[in-house]
Formats: C-alpha cells, sequence, structure tokens
C-alpha cells in the first residue's frame, strides 16, 4: 500500500508540471476615451437635447461601433445609484438625440453616459451635471392691469444667451385659470406646502376680489387654489392678500382684514392667528409698513397706528412685545406720539431699521434709525427731515441696499434722500410718462447666485404713457452710484400698467 501511494503521488507531481496546452496568451483591454461631452448642460423640458460623443481607442485604431453597447441615464443628484426607482433612462444610441421629458428641478440631476464591450463586458463611464428647466422658470414676474383686469407677464432668463426674453400673458396660454378682478399684487416665495409639507414655490397673484396661490413648483401653472385655504379661519369671500414679506421659510402676511398673520410651516405655524395683540390682549391696528430684520431672535418690527408705538415680534411668539430702548431719554419706542410715514430694513452692513415719522400738530418729519438687540431698540440717530420735496406724500418708498438711500417719488419724479448726510436731491424725471412702481427686488434666501444679488442692487422704475396704457408699459433698471446720476441698466418694454413685480428665482 505504501509502495501504491506513493505511485500515485509521484503521477500527479509530474502531471503538474506538464506544460499547458491552454490558451493563455494576455493582451491589455484596448482602453475607450470618451470626449466631446461638456461639463455641464442646461437644458428645456420638452425641447430637444442632442450630445454627440467622440469615442477613440488606446491604440489608436479606428473605434469599432458595433463592438459595444450604449447607454444614457440620469440620476437625481441627492441620490445614490442604489435607489434604482431615481434612474431614468434616456436611450441606448452611441450619440444621444432626445425630446427631454424630464422633470424640472431646482437642483443638477447627474447624467452618465456608459459604454461597454460586448464581448469583455468592460464599460466605461462618464458623468456630467444636468440642469432641467423650462423656458418661463427663472425671471421677472410682471403684474398689469388691462382695462382693469389682470394680465401675468413674465420676462423669463434665458440661461444660454445670459438674456431676458419676453412672454406675454402667461397665465391664459398655459392653463385655465382665471383671474378675477383689478390686479394689485404679485409675490413670489419658496416654502413648504402645509398640506403634505412638500418644497413648494409659490406665486401669489393678488386682485381686489382675491389672492390665487400657484404651486409653481414644477414650473406650471395649472397647480393653483385660494389663499383662503391656506388660512386657518373662517374668512370672507373677497378675502385677500395685502402685502407679503419673507425670508427663510419665515412669512408675514397682513390681508384684507387688517390681520398680521405668520406662517413658518416647518414649526407648525400656520396663518390664522393673529399678530394684532399683546400677550395681555387687546387688538392692536398694525400699519401695512413693516420691518422684517432677517436676525435670529427678532424677526419683525411693526408699528401700532393708534398707540403710535414700535412693536416686536420674536421667534414663534403668537403675540406681539413692546419693546424697550437703549437710551429712554431720547428715545420711547412704546410712545413715539408721531404718525408712522414709512418704516423698513435697511439691508447695509449693520441691517438697520428706518422709521420715517411726521408730527402730527408740528408738521415736523423725522428719520429715526435703530437696530434691534433682543427685546431692546438701539437708537443709531434721530434727524429732522426736509418735506420740501415732499418726502411725507410719496406713492412709493424704498430703500437702497447698497447706500441705505431712502428713494421715494413724487409727481412723477423719484428723488434721494441721504440720511447720513442729510441731503435730499431730485434722482430722475419721468417727464410726461406715469410712473406705476418704484421698488428694489428683493431675492430670497434660495437665491444665492451672483446675478440674482446684482439685480437686486437696481432700482426699478416701471412707468406707462397715460394716452396708451395698455401697451406703452417700460420696465426699467437703474445703478445707484454713491454721489452721481443714475445709469440705466436694463430696459424692457410692451407692457401695460405695470402694477407689481417680484422675482422668480
Amino acid at each position: 500500500m505504501r509502495h501504491f501511494g506513493f505511485l500515485i503521488l509521484s503521477i500527479l507531481l509530474l502531471g503538474s508540471c506538464a506544460k499547458d496546452l491552454g490558451n493563455y496568451n494576455y493582451t491589455e483591454q484596448n482602453h475607450v476615451n470618451i470626449a466631446g461631452i461638456e461639463p455641464s448642460y442646461i437644458a428645456y423640458f420638452g425641447q430637444q437635447l442632442k450630445i454627440d460623443p467622440v469615442l477613440t481607442t488606446d491604440d489608436g485604431t479606428n473605434f469599432q461601433a458595433n463592438d459595444y453597447t450604449y447607454e444614457w441615464f440620469t440620476l437625481d443628484s441627492s441620490t445614490t445609484a442604489a435607489n434604482a426607482d431615481k434612474i431614468k433612462k434616456l436611450g441606448n444610441q452611441q450619440n444621444l438625440d432626445i425630446v427631454l421629458t424630464l422633470n424640472p428641478s431646482i437642483s443638477n440631476y447627474g447624467l452618465y453616459y456608459r459604454v461597454k464591450n460586448k464581448q469583455t463586458g468592460y464599460v466605461w463611464e462618464k458623468k456630467v451635471a444636468l440642469k432641467v428647466t423650462v423656458e418661463i422658470s427663472d425671471g421677472w414676474l410682471v403684474l398689469n392691469d388691462i382695462n382693469n383686469e389682470a394680465r401675468l407677464d413674465m420676462l423669463a432668463y434665458n440661461a444660454k444667451s445670459k438674456t431676458f426674453i419676453n412672454y406675454f400673458d402667461i397665465i391664459s396660454k398655459t392653463s385655465n385659470l382665471k383671474i378675477v378682478g383689478k390686479p394689485t399684487l404679485i409675490y413670489y416665495l419658496r416654502n413648504s406646502d402645509f398640506i403634505n409639507s412638500k418644497s413648494s414655490a409659490r406665486i401669489y397673484v393678488s386682485t381686489d376680489k382675491t389672492t390665487y396661490s400657484i404651486n409653481n413648483q414644477l414650473y406650471t401653472w395649472d397647480n393653483y387654489r385660494n389663499l383662503k385655504e391656506e388660512v386657518m379661519r373662517p374668512t370672507p369671500t373677497d378675502y385677500r392678500a395685502l402685502v407679503f414679506d419673507s425670508y427663510s421659510s419665515r412669512t408675514y402676511m397682513l390681508d384684507s382684514e387688517g390681520i398680521l398673520g405668520y406662517e413658518y410651516i416647518t414649526q407648525a405655524n400656520m396663518y390664522g392667528a393673529t399678530l394684532n395683540r399683546l400677550s395681555t390682549g387687546g387688538t392692536i391696528a398694525i400699519s401695512p409698513y413693516f420691518a422684517s430684520t432677517r436676525q435670529s431672535n427678532n424677526f419683525l418690527v411693526a408699528f401700532d397706528i393708534q398707540k403710535r408705538r414700535l412693536l416686536i415680534h420674536k421667534n414663534s411668539d403668537r403675540s406681539m412685545i413692546i419693546p424697550s430702548s437703549s437710551n429712554p431719554e431720547l428715545f420711547q419706542p412704546d410712545d413715539l406720539k408721531k404718525d408712522l410715514i414709512y418704516l423698513a430694513q435697511a439691508p447695509i452692513a449693520n441691517s438697520q431699521i428706518y422709521a420715517l415719522l411726521k408730527d402730527p400738530i408740528t408738521k415736523k418729519i423725522n428719520l429715526i434709525r435703530f437696530t434691534n438687540n433682543n427685546t431692546e431698540l438701539v437708537l443709531l440717530g434721530d434727524d429732522a427731515v426736509d418735506s420740501g420735496y415732499g418726502i411725507d406724500q410719496a406713492q412709493f418708498y424704498d430703500v437702497d441696499p447698497t447706500y441705505g438711500y431712502i428713494m421715494y417719488s413724487n409727481n412723477n419724479k423719484i428723488f434721494q434722500y441721504d440720511p447720513f448726510n442729510k441731503v435730499n436731491k431730485l434722482l430722475l424725471d419721468l417727464g410726461n410718462r406715469k410712473l406705476s412702481l418704484m421698488k428694489y427686488q428683493k431675492v430670497s434666501s434660495a437665491g444665492s447666485e451672483g446675478r440674482y444679488t446684482a439685480l437686486s442692487k437696481k432700482l426699478m422704475v416701471c412707468s406707462y404713457d397715460e394716452a396708451q396704457p395698455n401697451t406703452s408699459g417700460k420696465m426699467e433698471l437703474y445703478n445707484i452710484s454713491l454721489s452721481g446720476a443714475p445709469v440705466l441698466a436694463e430696459s424692457y418694454t410692451g407692457f401695460g400698467k405695470i402694477v407689481s413685480v417680484s422675482y422668480r428665482e
């Protein structure tokens, strides 16, 4: 048995040293190079997307297209490749040429291109960014009064040409919504839907009859409801919004009943409860001018019309508080003894609040400037203002976000008040044209692109010819300098009487 076992072992060892007659000629895989694809693309929903990659091989031989298979697909950038339900296949051609049906999105898609060798199974991949939008996704929302009826136009930003293109009457052309009433307000904000907490890009259109709430998250115009459905209290048939002010998911709204409401969906705060009161009870008549301070604790400074005092709303409180003063001998915010002309935040370095006040007896005008520190208002200045230019009778007011000037209009002329040098001056004279709107456009926290900030620093002036109000409307944007004359930067025509403008970011 020992001899037999030794024989078997010898045979096995000899067999292992025999010449291998199999086919083991190893060769390096010929690498495929993918070129001709840009790092990122901007594409439009419902329009053609065409990409022609250039494919070559490392060894320099002609690329044999029939030896490979191809795959184009997208993946939501907020997911991983493991989430197969987020993968959208676009095609299996070497070159992509499709009509894009991907939903428009705020964030970029990841666009993938894969080339696979049929014989070896090797795969080469290229990933780039794909921004899907629609032609009217980003731009100025312009609400016109046409014979006492509303028409919504949009100056849409074309990301490829970096220009604005006008689309007239977009509501009637893209949905079955019929806006009823004389137009008064349009306002865009980004928040969450109170029903399902999903992201929502809301466009509010107000008339003297009602307010329409349009969910434009997917850049469509047929998903809408009445603002009444968002208010958690009984409201009249003609209920509507008069003023909005929003910042970082928080929105204040003054409505047609004179109630100042507050919405912060992530904290379960909904419109309905009134802020027109102190914690001790009683009602307060709130001025339509109020200032969102855009700070972490104190979110709003408002004015009590009847008692001529400033009030503060903090955090998620359901009532106002009376602030104290940093210098009670000079500044009593709880008893100003003056009527409010204008109140606003000056979004300059130290985020001041301006309150333009008029003494009901002497008719003298003062501008007080202050900041807020928890429950205390810190006085920065209290200065007399020359009323020779009619600052107390102005139709429109706003604060220049760069220099802190107060801009105001009177008799189709625009004036500028420099609160630091206490100087009034004429800025623009529109001549025979009628001024219908003057403002600076505030951008939301979502508007992080530099061009949004640049737009917010331009003074908007809208005007029309009274002889042809339905066709002569014009929107102009001016650059304002520290001391020089305003410079016209952009001009757009073809509107009616422009009553309100907002920017859809």
